[in-house]
Formats: structure tokens, C-alpha cells, sequence
């Protein structure tokens, strides 16, 4: 059975709100098996992310050829460009689309009546609490345009003129969705005396409310008995303050439902109308000073309650099980495993991660000791499928390339499945999908977990890259630069520990000294450069008369000095390997090596100095010798 598949944008920088809308989705999707959805959320909204577009590089992973719908939470997205991006995207492709909060270009919005649940509210502390200097903290209008935030205050504004209060008699204060904003308005307050105070504190929403009554209370100040406070949400810590907050419930669950049914309609080619509205449940009891059925409410709360308490148990059993193996992780593979292990820490039936293909290759040349900073723009548009929870061992540990519109293909038949970014400073590396809404995302415990993989993965490709860093520094320390060999300090850390283990051995060690002829001549006459290239070469002839498990090292100038088990250096070869040399080379002289040779038996109470002195000798007989000849 082919599923209709309708794609959720959100950012969760209010989770209760997501969470409750994803309920809502869930609940549709569970009625109706031939639907499907692809949430692709993110996170960390506030004011130091705000104008940051990687937060929501997310976004740009979702294929809209292959939805039927799309729908747009968009009092969640307070980025303009990135509602204005989706919404060109949307445009572009044709496929039917809505909103959710506020305004997206012509797109029909589905939306709770902000504007008569502010009127009621005004109406109740007028009407019923005879409230006459009300203080109004206000949402974030600055990046809300003529959304949610305005129309509370203009519905707000509108029924107390109704009533016959006049706008000087109220004080605007600004605000940003933030506890924080409540936190300043209750100062303000505080610093008032009595007489200048407002009798009522109505703020757009739930979070500043919460933050101005902790503030208020700490300060001696009574709620409701000194002043009113009202919110706006229903979030669930609401219910859990004395008293409780006096609120308005949005109902995002039926939101979600709602907005489902709307864009399933319309992919069936019905036409939507601009705004369809949906219903919220007024909660006014509590900190308006009215009185509602607390035997009930303390009932809900305290089943919730135990069910996250349950919930909190297993979490963190699993969370410091897994911290101990990520922490212990060596390698990708390591951490990925790691991850499939526990992935029942998020509540979900299962989940894949998707790393971007050029980061898992700068994952893959980490391991191999290829030292490489994150590239700031790397989208490849391919993914690499490196952990499924539910693929067992039968192969997800050989990873799969998969083009960015496949990730969704690979899903397409799961009922729902949220996409989040794995991001590492301002970059994305790669995509973690879960197979439903997350159960430790209704607490905020799904981010830290997620940047705790993040972070691993970082820690182990850093780790590799210092390791390899390290192993490469110490070997530029005891190695010559110019010819690759062993130099003084390279005969000290491993020519010595190997002399001493060939004499505990009880084997001959055979020695040679060698030293380039006529070094001086090639330096005048041809150059230094040239001279480079006779000790390059002296290097590499020592190399094809040396067997592995010797020592080579440069002894200094154009002296050169090897030694091995007796058999394992062959100065027979010598003269035919500096012929072939010589023809092949192309240098404008002849390159000759004079060797000394000397062979310490077992048993001979010889230091490793001593040894190469008497090679050294030797040397200098041959080279003697070779002088000789030339003058006879």
C-alpha cells in the first residue's frame, strides 16, 4: 500500500509545544495507516542562534518531490530568511503546504485564535477580578512580525478599550518568550512601591509568566493575593507552581490533528480556507485568584509525574551505561556501536544515523592519521549510513553511501520518523533519524544525549589526528630530514635498544660505516643542491643492500652508518646497485660509497661506540686504498 508522505517543518526551542503538536501528528498517523510523516526538526533557538542559518541546515535535507504535503510550524522557526527559503522551496515545487502559528507568504495557516483568547482574558481580570492597572509583557515582536506576539497584544489591548480601559492606564513592557523577560517585569516591579504597583502581571506566554511569579514570590510579593498573573501556552509546568499559573491551554495536540487532516485534504486536491482555527481550552484558575478542582488536578499531575519519574529511572541507567562506553570508544565504529546498543535511551522503536560522506571521510583519514581540519562549507548532498539499531550484525558495520533524497526513500514506510542534526560548532556532519516522536524529548533529554555523540565522534577523529601528530613529530625527531634515516637521537631511542638485544641474544652483529667519495669535489662543482641529492641517493643504495630489522641511520655530513644481524647487510651488492644507480639517476657526476665493515661476535665485551670506531676505521683503510689506486 503506497503511503501519502507530508513532511513537519519545527525547531524545538520550545519542546512541549513540538512535543505536543507531534502527539497530535502521531495520533493522526495511528488512525490513518496510509499516511506517513518526515519531521525535520532542530534545536537551540534563542538569542545567541538566532540569526545563525547552520541551526537550521536541517531543513535543506528534506526532498519536497517526495511529499504530498508539507507543513510549516512556523511560530517555532523565528529565522525570516529560513521561513522565507522554505517557503520559495515550497512555491517552487507546488506541492500544498500550511502553516502553523503565524503567516507563510499565501500558505493557509492553521492557528489558534491568539487574538479572542487575549480578549478573554482581558474581559476576565476586568470583569471578573476588577483589575485596572494591568502590565502587559509582550512576546518577541521584534522578530515576530505581525504574528502570534501582536495579535495577543492587540486582542489584549482591544477588549480593555472595549471595557472601558484606557491604553495609558497600561504599561507595555518587551518581552522575548523567555523566562528570563518575566524575571525583569517581577524586578520592576519589586522596585516599585506598593501604591505604584500593577494589580495584574498578563504576559504572552507561559514561560515569562513562570519566571515573574518565582521572582514575585522570592520578592515577599502574594500571587493572587498582591497581584495577578496570567500565561499563555498550557505547558505542563503551569500546573505545577502554587499556586498553579492561570493559562490558557492551546491545545497543540489537537493543533497537530487538525493540521494533518487539513493538508491530507488539500493533497486530495481540495481547496483550504486562508485560516481555519483551532480550539483552545481556557485554564483562568489559580494565579487570576480563581478557584478550580484541585482533587482532579492534583490527580493528573501526580499520575504524569510518576510516569516521567519511571521514565527518568530507566533514562539515566541507560545514559551512564552508554556514557561509559562512548567515553571508552576508539574508533567510529566504536561509537556507532554504542550508539545502536542504547538506543532505546530516546523511547523510540529505533534509529539510524546518517553522517555527511566528505566529515565520515575526514572520520576514515583521522583513523589513518591524515590530519584535517572540518571544512566551514561541506554539505556533499551524500550521507553515509553508519548506525541502524534494528539492522542487527548483519551489515550496517559496512557502511552504505545514501544520496540526501534516499535517506527519506529508506523511511518512507516507517508511520513517522524525526530528523535531527548531529552539529558540531556551525556545522552540520551528519543526521540522526528516530523512528517516532521522541518519549526523553518531552523532558529536553534528547539534545544532550545527541550532542553527547556528537561530541564523542569529535573527540575520537581529534584524538586519532593527535595521536598520529604525535607518532609523526616523534618520528621528524629521531629521523634525518633530508634522507628519511635514523639520525642522533634516532641511535640513542632505537639503535641502542637494538645493539643491546642482538648482544642478549647471543648473535654476531655485523657494522658498516660508509662515506661518500669526493663529497667535497660534488658540493663545489656542482652545487648544493646537487650535494642534497648524493646524500639521498647514498640513503637509498644503504637501503637496497639492507634487509628489514636493521638500523640505518645518517652518522652526520656524508658519513652514513648501518648495522645489523650478521647476513642481513650485503656489501657484495654494492658495486652493481651504485651502477644501476649512476644509469639511472641522470646526475652530472658519479655517486661511489667507501664502506667499513666490522663484525662483533658473541660474547665480545664491546660498547656500540666501540664498535662503530672500529667500522669507522675500516672505512678509512678502504677509502686509503681507493686513493692509492687512483695515483698509480
Amino acid at each position: 500500500m503506497s503511503r501519502r508522505q507530508i513532511a513537519l517543518f519545527t525547531a524545538d526551542w520550545n519542546y512541549e509545544l513540538v512535543g505536543e503538536t507531534l502527539q497530535g501528528v502521531s495520533r493522526y498517523v495511528g488512525d490513518h495507516p496510509d499516511v506517513s510523516v518526515r519531521v525535520f526538526d532542530c534545536f537551540g533557538i534563542d538569542s545567541q542562534s538566532i540569526h545563525d542559518p547552520c541551526v537550521y541546515e536541517i531543513f535543506r535535507q528534506a526532498v519536497l518531490d517526495q511529499y504530498d504535503g508539507v507543513i510549516v510550524q512556523t511560530h517555532q522557526i523565528v529565522m525570516k530568511e529560513i521561513l522565507r527559503g522554505l517557503e520559495q522551496r515550497i512555491r517552487e515545487k507546488g506541492v500544498p503546504a500550511i502553516s502553523i502559528g503565524t503567516a507563510l507568504g499565501e500558505l493557509p495557516q492553521i492557528l489558534t485564535d491568539d487574538r479572542t483568547a487575549f480578549r478573554e482574558i482581558a474581559r476576565h481580570l476586568i470583569l471578573g477580578h476588577g483589575v485596572r492597572r494591568p502590565w502587559f509583557l509582550k512576546g518577541a515582536e521584534q522578530y515576530d512580525g505581525s504574528g502570534e506576539a501582536v495579535l495577543r497584544r492587540e486582542g489584549f489591548e482591544e477588549e480593555c478599550g472595549r471595557l472601558g480601559l484606557a491604553r495609558e492606564s497600561i504599561r507595555y513592557l518587551e518581552g522575548s518568550w523567555k523566562a528570563f523577560s518575566g524575571e525583569q517585569a517581577a524586578k520592576q516591579i519589586l522596585a516599585l512601591p506598593p501604591e505604584k504597583r500593577p494589580d495584574a502581571l498578563v504576559c504572552a506566554n507561559d514561560d515569562m509568566a513562570l519566571g515573574a511569579m518565582l521572582v514575585l514570590r522570592d520578592g515577599g510579593i502574594s500571587v493572587p493575593g498582591e497581584i495577578l498573573v496570567t500565561g499563555y501556552d498550557g505547558i505542563f509546568s503551569s500546573s505545577l507552581c502554587t499556586p498553579r499559573l492561570a493559562t490558557v491551554d492551546r491545545n497543540f495536540n489537537e493543533l497537530g490533528y487538525r493540521a494533518m487532516e487539513l493538508i491530507l485534504r488539500m493533497a486530495e486536491g481540495e481547496e483550504a480556507p486562508p485560516v481555519t482555527l483551532s480550539p483552545v481550552r481556557p485554564g483562568l484558575v489559580g494565579s487570576c485568584g480563581c478557584r478550580g478542582d484541585e482533587e482532579r488536578h492534583i490527580a493528573r499531575i501526580k499520575d504524569r509525574f510518576f510516569l516521567q519519574t519511571a521514565f527518568l529511572h530507566r533514562f539515566y541507567l541507560r545514559q551512564d551505561k552508554m556514557t561509559a562506553d562512548l567515553f571508552a570508544a576508539n574508533s567510529l565504529r566504536d561509537v556507532m556501536s554504542a550508539v545502536e546498543r542504547y538506543s532505546d535511551i530516546f523511547g523510540v522503536d529505533g534509529l539510524r544515523i546518517y553522517l555527511d560522506e566528505k566529515y565520515y571521510e575526514g572520520m576514515i583519514s583521522a583513523a589513518q592519521g591524515e590530519a584535517a581540519d572540518l571544512p566551514v562549507e561541506h554539505y556533499s548532498g551524500r550521507f553515509v549510513l553508519t548506525a541502524d539499531s534494528q539492522a542487527g550484525s548483519s551489515g550496517v558495520h559496512q557502511e552504505e553511501v545514501v544520496p540526501v533524497g534516499e535517506t527519506q526513500r529508506k523511511d518512507a514506510e516507517s508511520p513517522m520518523t524525526v530528523y535531527y542534526p548531529l552539529r558540531y560548532g556551525k556545522i552540520m556532519v551528519g543526521i540522526l533519524m528516530l523512528k517516532g516522536a521522541s518519549e526523553a524529548a518531552e523532558m529536553n533529554l534528547h539534545e544532550s544525549i545527541i550532542n553527547l555523540i556528537v561530541l564523542t565522534m569529535e573527540t575520537v577523529r581529534q584524538r586519532k589526528i593527535t595521536n598520529r601528530l604525535n607518532q609523526q613529530m616523534s618520528r621528524l625527531y629521531v629521523t634525518d630530514q633530508l634522507t628519511g634515516l635514523y639520525n642522533r637521537f634516532g641511535l640513542a631511542r632505537v639503535g641502542e635498544p637494538l645493539f643491546r638485544q642482538l648482544a642478549e641474544e647471543g648473535r654476531p652483529v655485523c657494522f658498516l660505516f660508509l662515506d661518500i667519495d669526493d663529497m667535497k669535489n660534488i658540493n663545489d662543482r656542482y652545487g648544493h643542491d646537487n650535494g642534497d641529492a648524493a646524500l639521498r641517493g647514498a640513503a637509498d643504495l644503504m637501503r637496497r643492500i639492507s634487509e628489514p630489522g636493521g638500523f640505518l641511520m645518517r652518522y652526520g655530513g656524508d658519513e652514513f652508518v648501518a648495522f645489523g644481524p650478521t647476513g642481513s647487510l650485503h656489501t657484495e651488492r654494492l658495486p652493481a646497485e651504485e651502477k644501476r644507480f649512476n644509469e639511472q639517476a641522470g646526475l652530472p657526476f658519479r655517486l661511489n660509497l667507501s664502506v667499513g665493515e666490522y663484525v662483533r661476535t658473541p660474547g665480545a665485551d664491546m660498547t656500540l661506540e666501540e664498535c662503530l670506531n672500529l667500522a669507522d676505521k675500516e672505512m678509512y683503510r678502504t677509502k686509503k686504498q681507493k686513493k692509492q689506486g687512483a695515483t698509480e
